[in-house]
C-alpha cells in the first residue's frame, strides 16, 4: 500500500496527500485476469469489469465504480475515460488510465487534461480535487517522478500484474545454535564454564 509513484505530497496538504497515498498499492495484483499476451488496453478494461467485484477488493476499501468510457467534452474534442471512480473517504473522483507496456511521460499530460476535465464537469459540492492513477505493466522510477515534476494534478503512477508474487520460503525457527556459527556455538558451554566459576568461587570464600 502506498508504494506508487505520485506528486501527492507537493500538491495536496500534508494529511490529505497521506491518505490518498495509502489509497493507491504497488503493484495491483489482477490474478483473476485471464488474457493473451497480445490483449490490447480495451480488453483489459473489459476484463476488470466482467469481475468488478475481484476488480473492486484489489483496489481497496472507498472505491465505488462510477463508470467507464465516460465522455468528456473538451472544446470541440471528445475524449473518454477508461475507469471512473469515486473514493468515499477521500470524498474525491479517481481516474484510472489503463495501459498495457510501460509508462511514459506523456501518459501524464493525458491525464491531467483528464482530471481538470472531471472536476470541472463531474466535481460539485464539497468534492475534493480528483486524483488519477495511471496504471502501467513496468515503468522506470526516475522517469515517472520528473514526469510528474511541476505537475499540479495529483496523479499517481502504479504497475499491474496478472501473476501472485512469489512466497517468501518458510523459514525454520529453532532454539539451537548451528555448529557451523564459530563462536555463536560455543555460548552455552561458555555460559556453563562461567555458572561453575561464579559457583567455585563462592564456595571458596564461604568455605
Amino acid at each position: 500500500m502506498g508504494a506508487a509513484v505520485a506528486n501527492f505530497p507537493a500538491v495536496l496538504e500534508p494529511a490529505d496527500a497521506q491518505r490518498a497515498l495509502d489509497a493507491t498499492k504497488d503493484p495491483y495484483v489482477f490474478d483473476f485476469l485471464d488474457l493473451r499476451e497480445s490483449a490490447h488496453e480495451r480488453e483489459l478494461e473489459q476484463a476488470l469489469i466482467d469481475d468488478i467485484q475481484r476488480f473492486l477488493l484489489e483496489l481497496g476499501t472507498g472505491f465505488a465504480f462510477y463508470g467507464r468510457q465516460k465522455a468528456l467534452q473538451v472544446g470541440k474534442r471528445e475524449f473518454f475515460l477508461d475507469l471512473l471512480f469515486y473514493h468515499h473517504a477521500l470524498r474525491r473522483f479517481v481516474v484510472i488510465d489503463l495501459k498495457i507496456g510501460a509508462f511514459e511521460p506523456e501518459h501524464v499530460s493525458k491525464m491531467n487534461l483528464y482530471l481538470n476535465a472531471v472536476d470541472e464537469q463531474f466535481r460539485h459540492g464539497d468534492d475534493q480535487e480528483s486524483v488519477g492513477i495511471i496504471l502501467c505493466t513496468s515503468r522506470d522510477e526516475t522517469v515517472a517522478k520528473l514526469a510528474l515534476h511541476r505537475v499540479y494534478a495529483p496523479i499517481a503512477v502504479s504497475t499491474w500484474r496478472t501473476d501472485t508474487p512469489p512466497a517468501l520460503p518458510p523459514v525454520d525457527v529453532t532454539d539451537e545454535i548451528p555448529a557451523d556459527l564459530g563462536e555463536l556455538a560455543q555460548l552455552d558451554d561458555v555460559r556453563s564454564r562461567l555458572v561453575e566459576r561464579v559457583a567455585r568461587r563462592a564456595a571458596e570464600e564461604n568455605g
